[in-house]
């Protein structure tokens, strides 16, 4: 008859698969070494068949941090299946990011260090990180010094970063130092190490040469310089003192008691040594003066004494006036003796008092000099009283 009827068909063309597009979430992020469940990552906003499974056919690996890889399997109610990759932020920034510092910074003394300055260039920070010092380097004490960096990521997860800087140069940081009481014998090579103070580390590969080296052909204090040159280029000049042993046996032991009086005289706890020095060269000097006093009457006496025993009475007899003169020569010697005797003694009190009042500098010789003149005096009176003898024995 022709009538028709129209008749709603439903047809499933395709299958599940082609019908839904899976989607994941943006930005997934996963704890270090957690369990990452598959229906965590896929967006919710898409909607799966009622039945649908989703499952990994590739874990993301939790076990390392930073920007991890997986893949998700969904299966449909009708059996046909996708694939979904997904992409997850293990850990936080700072568990991606290994911040690290520059090796071998260097700061001037007293300047202002920039926390970015210190940092590593080699590695790449999330944008947005910012870098303070939460303990600042101390760039007023030269040397070693340590710091602290902190490092704050767009996540907000922070590093603690320890740095080292070197502040200053080498000699800015060592304070050489001579050892006290250097001795040289005399005309002796005199190396630099040999007066330098141990207790002082010096850093290594530092040379020390002289730029003033220490006359050594010079008995007595000498002084000079050590060129310090350290390993960064930097140097230090040291002065030195040094006591030049030198001259006879006995010189170096009068040399050596004048200086050790000296040095005692100066020592708060041994004030008294100086007087007692000065009494002991009092009294050995009085000892030679009497001595050769001795002499003089000795030889006056055995002269008197030889014309008191009547021996070459006609001699006397002769020259009667020529006797006496002699005998008023012999007083007057006396009397001259013991006038150089007082003199003597007041040079020697004198010259004691000096060497005690002398401060402990290259002076310190001068005690012993004036003892070594005092003695070639008492020998030069030793020698008139010879002679004084010799006419003597003319008469």
């Amino acid at each position: 008859d022709g009538s028709k009827d129209d008749l709603p068909v439903q047809v499933k063309v395709g299958n599940d698969a082609d019908a839904v597009t899976l989607k994941a979430k943006a930005n997934v992020h996963a704890a270090l070494n957690s369990k990452l469940t598959p229906e965590s990552v896929l967006d919710p906003s898409v909607a799966l068949p009622q039945g649908t499974k989703v499952a990994w056919k590739v874990p993301v690996d939790t076990t390392k941090v930073g920007r991890q890889t997986g893949t998700l399997e969904v299966t449909y109610p009708d059996g046909s299946k996708d694939e979904l990759p997904v992409k997850v932020k293990v850990g936080n920034d700072a568990d991606v990011v290994t911040p690290k510092a520059k090796a071998n910074v260097h700061a001037a003394l007293n300047s202002k260090l920039a926390p970015e300055s210190v940092l590593d260039s080699s590695v790449a920070f999330p944008q947005g990180t910012k870098v303070t010092w939460k303990v600042p380097v101390d760039t007023s004490k030269a040397g070693m010094q340590t710091g602290t960096l902190e490092v704050t990521y767009p996540d907000g997860s922070k590093d603690d970063l320890p740095v080292q800087v070197k502040v200053g140069t080498d000699a800015d940081a060592v304070t050489p130092k001579v050892k006290a009481n250097v001795h040289a014998a005399l005309n002796s090579k005199l190396t630099p190490e040999s007066v330098l103070d141990p207790n002082v580390a010096l850093p290594q590969g530092t040379k020390v040469a002289w730029k003033t080296p220490v006359d050594t052909s010079k008995a007595g204090m000498q002084t000079g310089t050590l060129e310090v040159t350290y390993p960064d280029g930097s140097k230090d000049e040291l002065p030195v003192t040094v006591t030049v042993d030198g001259g006879t046996k006995k010189n170096t032991k009068m040399h050596a008691a004048a200086l050790n009086a000296n040095q005692k005289d100066h020592s708060n706890n041994n004030n008294d040594q100086g007087t007692n020095l000065k009494q002991k060269h009092e009294k050995a000097t009085k000892n030679v003066v009497n001595n050769q006093t001795q002499v003089v009457l000795k030889g006056n006496q055995k002269e008197l004494s030889f014309k008191q025993t009547g021996q070459n009475d006609s001699s006397l007899e002769r020259e009667p006036e020529k006797g006496a003169k002699h005998v008023a020569n012999n007083h007057k010697q006396v009397a001259l003796a013991k006038m150089r005797s007082q003199s003597t003694k007041q040079a020697l009190t004198k010259a004691t008092k000096t060497s005690t009042e002398l401060p402990q500098t290259g002076e310190k010789n001068s005690a012993s000099l004036t003892l070594l003149g005092l003695v070639g005096a008492l020998l030069g009176l030793f020698g008139l009283t010879e002679a004084t003898k010799g006419k003597s024995k003319k008469f």
